[in-house]
């Protein structure tokens, strides 16, 4: 939500004031995202490349997530705790959906986004196919 504002074009007073938060929460969400990127550029900058005994798979199911709304297109509350920060138990509910689902996605098709539909019937389970495919994908090589 932050990042997505904040690359936007929208300064961090507009962000504050579009999202109810101070501009020092913004101004920390962005560096905390930041750091998240230097994390990413690490892992793919080749450091883990060739290696038969370990691997390392982003999970990127939150790069490009979207804002859940309300009908009247006010961000939807429901998601977050009283903080305003840490998601509520509705809100872990939908992240943890999303990162199982992207675990088992394979490397080059995993889903960046999560729309916070919170919808239980796309929960996907491995299978023997599934868990070798994804296997295959990751080992040797990062993604």
């Amino acid at each position: 939500m932050v990042v997505g504002t904040r690359n936007a074009g929208l300064r961090i007073s507009e962000t504050s004031g579009l999202l109810g938060f101070s501009p020092t929460t913004i101004s920390k969400v962005y560096r905390e995202w930041n750091i998240q990127l230097a994390t990413s550029n690490l892992v793919y900058g080749g450091r883990y490349d060739g290696r038969e005994d370990f691997a390392v798979v982003v999970q990127p199911f939150f790069r490009n997530s979207i804002l859940p709304l309300t009908a009247d297109g006010k961000p939807d509350t429901t998601y977050f705790s009283v903080d305003c920060f840490h998601f509520s138990e509705r809100g872990q509910a939908d992240m943890a959906s999303a990162v199982w689902n992207n675990m088992l996605e394979p490397v080059d098709e995993k889903q960046t986004y999560n729309n916070f539909r919170n919808n239980r019937s796309n929960i996907k389970c491995p299978t023997e196919v599934r868990r070798w495919e994804t296997f295959a994908l990751t080992v040797g090589s990062v993604r």
